[in-house]
């Protein structure tokens, strides 16, 4: 039947397509993908895409216009297929009963505070036994050494939990202190210190990272992330955070991190692994003015102070900019929905993960609503992988030592001839779904059957997203 129609009705039925819709054509059969060819049609699909400038079908080469859909199609994930799935069990606030819940990172344990006291939970169980409790060391207590919490309202703390249950973290105002809670004995007393860096606001959020040598402290000024402690190989004890390199240290604060433009600052940041002499990141960049917010990954570089402990430079380099808004967004209102839903770059507390090859970015981005609930919109970034940003920062590292500028360093270009357009494709996120809580656990993992899974865990639910190239 596709033989029978003729090929200006074929792609004249192209032409009211979106971008989703005729990648997915291009597989119906040989006919209709032959169809799909046409310069004018392939033109005309990209310029639905996040392409700048946009694309003509009389300048562009037949080459160059299928090399650059094929590369804009991959970049925005035309055919990644997302599968949704939802436990259908009690959420944790109700099975735990408590205000305040921290989760481990592998899902196995889970920590309450409540009415001043902390109680570990066995999640492996439906019944979510209590495995050890322990007052909180306040100024009711006053045990071991200071400095102690107030008294005051439990809903006011942050918690976080070590990815294997051990050591819980608790944060009140500008004081941390960390517990072991497989220490039962009647005098262990946790490691607290009082955090310079939150002097005139209050920490905001805590979690692990890093084998639990780091923990990231997120403060309420304006998107300020700092990270306390040092990195390390293996498993960490309390004994590390109450050392000159645990909490005392600070890793790395995003208020002190300086960009290559001047007034441009990072909101957000979240380390993500070992890379280059230095430390993967994501964050939001935001400009006092010019171009618009965007998401990014970039380069902490690591050196040694003066008392042997390892801290990260205040200059960062970026390595790839991800868009948040379609170049042609007013051009393309109301005529498609594939970007329906972007982020807004706001200070909305991002979380980040990253699978193992580096090849996609998820993150969940608080919602603006007036619900106390409140709720997260996850996307997902397709980014170039380890090995290519490998390439991104050596090229950068030698753009500084030479004082030039690379135009292809953040962006995508396709080259061609002096006296051809370069066209750059702009990395745009998919929404992959919304969630309602406070995210308390957020991961994103290889599956060699399924593809990559999107696990996200809060008070009142826990989603998985599996997303899976077609």
């Amino acid at each position: 039947m596709a033989h029978t129609l003729p090929l200006e009705l074929q792609q004249h039925i192209f032409s009211y397509l979106d971008p989703r819709a005729f990648y997915a054509s291009r597989s119906v059969c040989s006919w209709w993908n032959a169809a799909s060819r046409d310069r004018t049609t392939l033109a005309r699909q990209l310029r639905k895409l996040p392409v700048d400038p946009a694309v003509c079908a009389k300048t562009t080469p037949e080459a160059q216009l299928q090399q650059l859909y094929q590369k804009a199609a991959h970049t925005s994930m035309l055919g990644l297929r997302i599968t949704h799935s939802e436990k259908d069990s009690k959420t944790l606030s109700q099975r735990l009963n408590a205000p305040k819940i921290a989760v481990s990172a592998d899902g196995t344990r889970s920590a309450t505070l409540n009415a001043r006291t902390i109680t570990l939970h066995d999640l492996t169980r439906p019944d979510t036994p209590a495995l050890t409790s322990r007052p909180i060391n306040d100024l009711r207590t006053a045990a071991g050494g200071g400095p102690w919490f107030k008294c005051a309202p439990t809903s006011v703390y942050e918690l976080a939990l070590s990815q294997n249950g051990r050591l819980l973290a608790i944060a009140l105002e500008r004081t941390i202190q960390v517990y072991d809670l497989s220490d039962t004995s009647e005098d262990a007393w946790p490691v607290a210190a009082y955090i310079p860096s939150a002097s005139g606001h209050y920490i905001a959020g805590l979690s692990f990272s890093h084998n639990d040598s780091l923990l990231r402290v997120e403060l309420s000024n304006k998107g300020t992330v700092v990270y306390l402690g040092t990195p390390a190989g293996g498993e960490v004890d309390l004994e590390h955070w109450g050392s000159k390199k645990g909490l005392k240290h600070a890793f790395a604060d995003s208020s002190k991190i300086t960009l290559a433009a001047p007034g441009e600052r990072l909101v957000g940041l979240q380390v993500l692994k070992e890379m280059d002499n230095g430390y993967l990141f994501a964050a939001q960049r935001h400009a006092p003015a010019g171009p618009p917010n965007s998401y990014v990954l970039g380069l902490l570089k690591v050196s040694t102070v003066h008392n042997h402990l390892s801290a990260a430079e205040t200059r960062a380099t970026v390595l790839v900019d991800l868009a948040i808004s379609h170049p042609r967004k007013q051009e393309l209102a109301n005529t498609d929905d594939t970007w329906r839903v972007l982020p807004s770059g706001r200070e909305q507390h991002p979380r980040f993960a990253s699978n193992a090859d580096g090849t996609l970015l998820a993150f969940s981005e608080a919602k603006v609503t007036t619900d106390v609930v409140g709720s997260s919109n996850v996307f997902v970034y397709r980014v170039p992988g380890s090995e290519t940003l490998k390439r991104l920062s050596e090229e950068k590292r030698r753009e500084q030592e030479e004082e030039t500028a690379l135009d292809n360093a953040v962006t995508e270009s396709v080259q061609g001839d002096k006296e051809e357009v370069k066209h750059t494709v702009h990395r745009l996120p998919l929404h992959v779904g919304e969630i309602k809580g406070r995210v308390l656990g957020f991961g994103l993992q290889d599956n060699r059957a399924k593809g990559c899974e999107v696990t996200i865990t809060t008070e009142l639910a826990e989603k998985q997203w599996t997303l899976l190239d077609a």
